[in-house]
Formats: structure tokens, sequence, C-alpha cells
């Protein structure tokens, strides 16, 4: 027996992402809810820099090799709140954490200065 999801189906757990978040927050260390991801390293946070996003930034699409995918856009000329080490990007609402990746690159940023954040994916995979 055959299994088969439909890319309206797969989409709303990609579009509820896309709909609901309004920044993208760069921490220092994993942040666990949205407290710590919206909070400042200095005051007992993870957040380093931030920069806000619209629905319409993001992009849905077909991924490969199957599946669903939801481009994060990219964000250039963020600046930096408090120097630290950027390894976690999360995605937040006005009160919710949806989603939280690490940065391969990690990279050690300094306040004052700006950091851009290269366009990446959110995949759901095909039903197997």
């Amino acid at each position: 027996m055959g299994k088969y999801a439909n890319p309206l189906v797969m989409d709303n757990g990609l579009n509820y992402v896309k709909d609901n978040s309004l920044w993208v927050c760069l921490c220092q260390g994993q942040p666990l809810d949205y407290a710590e991801a919206t909070t400042l390293i200095n005051n007992n946070g993870k957040l380093i820099a931030e920069t806000g996003v619209l629905p319409t930034d993001f992009v849905l699409g077909n991924a490969t090799p199957s599946g669903r995918k939801l481009v994060v856009p990219e964000k250039s000329g963020i600046e930096v709140n408090l120097s630290g080490t950027l390894d976690h990007i999360a995605l937040v609402s006005g009160t919710d954490l949806l989603f939280v990746t690490n940065i391969t690159n990690a990279q050690i940023v300094y306040n004052g200065n700006t950091v851009t954040i290269p366009a990446w994916e959110i995949t759901i995979a095909a039903p197997v």
C-alpha cells in the first residue's frame, strides 16, 4: 500500500512558521523557549542579534529529493547587540518560539558590528 501527502497538507506546518514568524533571533546557545530566544545574553537569555521578517519574505517550494521546503530569506546588515558566538537561529512569533536550528559555521561577533545570515531551509520530507 502506497503513502502520499498532498503538498497542501505538508505546507500547513510550514505555512504556520511562515505566517507567524516576526523575528529571526541569532543566539549563543540553543534557546529552549521564547524568553531565552528574545532576551539578551547579559540578561540570562541567548539573544545576540535579531531582525524582523514578514510572511512575504519566505518561499514555499518542492524539496529535493522529495517533500516540501520553506526558504528563510538571507538577511544582511543585522546589527550585533552583544559580543558572543552565533551558533543558533530561532524564528519567533510575538509570543512563541516557533523553530530553532544550529548554525553549521558558528562565528564570533562583536557588539556594534553587523552580520549577514544566508538563506536557509526548513524541510518536511514526503511520506515513505
